[in-house]
C-alpha cells in the first residue's frame, strides 16, 4: 500500500508531466482501496460488468477516472 507521502510525491511529479503506467496503476489501486475498500482489479471487473451503471455514488466516478 502506498503511503501518503508517496502519493503526494507522485501527484507532485504529475504536475505538467505524464505519469508512467506503473504510477497510474499504483494511484488506481490506492484510490479504489481508500475510497471503496476494494482492489482496483475488482472495481474494474465490476465496472466492465455494468454493476455501477445506475449508481449515483460520486465515489464511483472518483475511481472510474482510472479505468482505461
Amino acid at each position: 500500500m502506498m503511503l501518503n507521502t508517496e502519493i503526494e510525491s507522485v501527484v507532485d511529479s504529475m504536475i505538467g508531466a505524464e505519469i508512467t503506467a506503473e504510477q497510474q496503476q499504483r494511484l488506481a489501486e490506492h484510490a479504489a482501496q481508500r475510497i471503496l475498500g476494494i482492489g482496483f482489479v475488482e472495481f474494474a471487473r465490476r465496472w466492465d460488468a455494468g454493476e455501477y451503471r445506475d449508481c449515483g455514488d460520486p465515489r464511483i466516478a472518483d475511481v472510474a477516472f482510472y479505468v482505461t
